[in-house]
């Protein structure tokens, strides 16, 4: 082989070597480190970026610590989601309302037309269905009462046919 041909081998060869020693840099980089993200009990060796497990056994009080509250409700002929960003100006209210909720034991949850899901710092979610007509919230099987004038704030906060200052639409 001639020269030519040996410097063209050594720079194929050290091409690879480089790409495969990037592909292992950057694998380490974007995998997340086990057990990340993961609830408890799961038995998923990985973990999905866009995966917003339910946070099965979390506290009342850890929607006040929320990033952003989603709120779903069923409008004319479709349903229409919103978010309420914590930056919100009601958003600390519409947390509290909910961490201070009264529950209502013996009570079960009527129909479902909207919910509200708290999305944690850790992806983790806390959601209610709520009855648009009382404002109860419920969830697990447990039905909550907010304090009066909760319907009216998240009516509010997403900037429906209540009127306010509105949250972003889809």
């Amino acid at each position: 082989m001639s020269r030519r041909s040996w410097l063209a081998v050594g720079v194929i060869v050290g091409a690879g070597v480089l790409v495969v020693a990037l592909a292992f840099l950057l694998r380490a980089q974007f995998l997340p480190e086990a057990g990340d993200g993961l609830i408890a009990g799961s038995t998923s060796s990985s973990v999905d970026p866009y995966e917003f497990p339910e946070a099965v056994e979390a506290d009342m009080e850890a929607v006040r610590e929320a990033k952003f509250l989603s709120v779903t409700l069923i409008e004319g002929e479709g349903v229409r989601s919103y978010l309420v960003a914590s930056g919100h100006p009601l958003f600390p209210r519409l947390a509290e309302e909910v961490a201070c909720a009264v529950e209502l034991p013996g009570v079960e949850g009527g129909s479902a037309d909207a919910s509200l899901t708290f999305v944690l710092h850790d992806r983790r979610t806390i959601t209610f269905v709520m009855d648009e007509q009382t404002g109860d919230l419920w969830r697990d099987g447990t039905v909550y009462r907010p304090a009066e004038g909760f319907l009216e704030d998240v009516r509010r906060a997403v900037g429906s046919e209540a009127g306010g200052e509105g949250g972003g639409g889809t």
